[in-house]
């Protein structure tokens, strides 16, 4: 390849990581100006282990606030954020955005070891830095964990190279080091062992073509089966099991089936990012979609096209995009959703070397360097547009709410939470009428229809509001909000009976957010039941 065509060639070698890290912090510096959003609040703000380091040994050594997560070392890195800035989200903000800054620099490094010469190291790493599908891992605080995967799993296979390279121990322990910092930051980071396992058997592209009996490649993978096993000890441990939920086997033909919709949906979102939302419904008949067979026949051409032409750089920008795409494939269920784009940041690195071998070889081959770098040039200004305007709805959680029911008008769980960030700003109208409208839209919304009881009993309507708490319940028997303000209600209305067992039930189903209710529900309880049923005790108004 002709190293001409580089614009880096003749230039300083530092030239390309300043021009990179540049772009990837230019395009995120407006979320220094962001708040804390959506889930934040009760993972970093209102988390008492973000604010002291007695809490560090267990941060280690137990679960993430909800099971089966067990990311110690991304928990600590708010820990220190805050002994840092404070709760100042500006500093949290910052670390998430140098943390994207180094994983550009680490796409550009491998880019260079794939494609040995040329623009496509450059032109992968600068789509990286600005595709807007990164920008909920990147502006999410919460999302960090992708983050740090990244950056331990890319960093993990650097030094295997290295160490596969040169015999030199030293550097497989230091990527065993790092694929279990990896780990510890978010369970997807093991995925990187499979390139590794790949590449320490077989002569590695750009590297040389040395070859070695299969005795020496098994013994430099065995720091990095050290590190997995240490890692599955630390975990078991802290969850008490090494996935720490039911594996839902019943249920996993019909997730593994889901997949037919759900990946030209995110190739489409790589290709034309358009439509970018937190929350991505995958409809009951998906199946039915017209779309679908002349997009899987586009996968299929698309695939054969970049196995037999694409060269062995783009086939490793295949296998990194693949095996960094089957943890988020719904195998084992994912307890928030089960589409979300920040699950895409570690596949967008394979993503991205395909499309720089692609655009960074024939383009450039075809067309010369000058109309090479102006197409690249216009898709990446393009890009970080869509990128900086993305950046402008994560603001706040109005702003953010309010772009989920912009691009999909049908969004109930878009129209609830609009109303619940509402409401947190004064504004019960707005609020009303957002939860009124995701009703509408699902009837069986338990969590709007709890919203609605609340506004109806602080208005002092307590048979309106015991109505929607009733209906919430059905919906959805452990909303345990609406059980909660019901146990309220029937304490207010003399029904010690009533009161006492939902409150048993509010114990029953209580997830670890709403751990602050549990004391006083439980003295509540201890008082109902030491009461006659006639002593029914006098509530307050509901809670929101």
């Amino acid at each position: 390849m002709d190293t001409s065509r580089s614009p880096a060639a003749g230039a300083h070698p530092l030239l390309p990581p300043l021009i990179l890290a540049a772009v990837a912090l230019g395009v995120y510096l407006i979320t220094l100006a962001n708040g804390f959003v959506w889930d934040d609040g009760y993972i970093i703000v209102e988390n008492p282990a973000t604010r002291s380091f007695t809490s560090l040994r267990d941060i280690l050594l137990s679960p993430d606030i909800v099971k089966p997560y067990y990311r110690p070392l991304n928990r600590a890195s708010y820990l220190l954020d805050f002994q840092l800035f404070g709760m100042n989200p500006a500093g949290f903000h910052a670390v998430n955005m140098v943390l994207h800054a180094l994983n550009v620099l680490l796409v550009y490094l491998l880019g260079r070891r794939l494609f040995s010469a040329g623009p496509a190291a450059l032109v992968a790493a600068l789509l990286f830095a600005v595709h807007p599908i990164n920008v909920e891992t990147v502006t999410f605080i919460s999302a960090r964990n992708n983050l740090f995967a990244l950056f331990f799993a890319l960093s993990c296979f650097l030094a295997f190279l290295r160490g596969r390279d040169t015999g030199g121990w030293p550097w497989h322990l230091a990527g065993a080091l790092l694929l279990f910092l990896g780990l510890m930051c978010k369970e997807t980071a093991l995925m990187v062992i499979v390139p590794v396992f790949l590449y320490a058997i077989r002569p590695f592209h750009g590297t040389g073509d040395r070859e070695s009996d299969l005795f020496r490649p098994g013994l430099s993978l065995l720091p990095y089966i050290a590190a997995i096993a240490i890692y599955l000890l630390m975990r078991s441990a802290a969850l008490e099991g090494v996935l720490g939920t039911g594996m839902a086997a019943a249920e996993l033909p019909q997730r593994l089936v889901r997949n037919l919709y759900v990946i030209p949906r995110y190739l489409a979102l790589f290709l034309f990012p358009a439509g970018l939302t937190i929350f991505h419904a995958v409809p009951p008949d998906w199946a039915s979609a017209p779309w679908l067979v002349p997009a899987w026949l586009a996968i299929a051409a698309g695939l054969w096209l970049l196995l037999r032409r694409g060269g062995p750089a783009a086939r490793f920008g295949l296998l990194w995009l693949g095996v960094n795409f089957l943890p988020v494939a719904n195998i084992v269920p994912i307890p928030s959703y089960p589409m979300a784009e920040r699950f895409m940041y570690l596949p967008a690195a394979g993503f991205c070397l395909v499309a720089g071998a692609v655009l960074g070889g024939p383009l450039f081959d075809r067309w010369g360097a000058r109309a090479g770098w102006g197409v690249v040039g216009s898709i990446t200004v393009l890009l970080a547009l869509a990128t900086l305007e993305r950046n402008r709805d994560w603001r706040d959680d109005v702003s953010l709410f309010a772009s989920v029911v912009k691009t999909d008008p049908r969004s109930a769980e878009g129209y609830f939470n609009l109303g619940s960030a509402l409401i947190e700003r004064g504004d019960t109208a707005g609020a009303r009428a957002a939860w009124e409208r995701a009703v509408g839209i699902d009837p069986r919304h338990s969590g709007a229809l709890a919203q609605l009881g609340t506004l109806a009993a602080r208005q002092g309507d307590l048979a309106g509001a015991t109505a929607r708490y009733l209906a919430a319940v059905e919906a959805n028997p452990a909303n345990v909000m609406a059980r909660y303000n019901l146990g309220r209600i029937y304490e207010i209305q003399g029904k010690p009976t009533r009161a006492a067992e939902q409150y048993e039930l509010f114990l029953r189903y209580v997830p670890v957010e709403y751990g602050e209710y549990v004391p006083e529900v439980q003295a509540r309880l201890a008082k109902l039941r030491a009461t006659a049923p006639a002593g029914a005790t006098a509530g307050a108004a509901p809670a929101p």
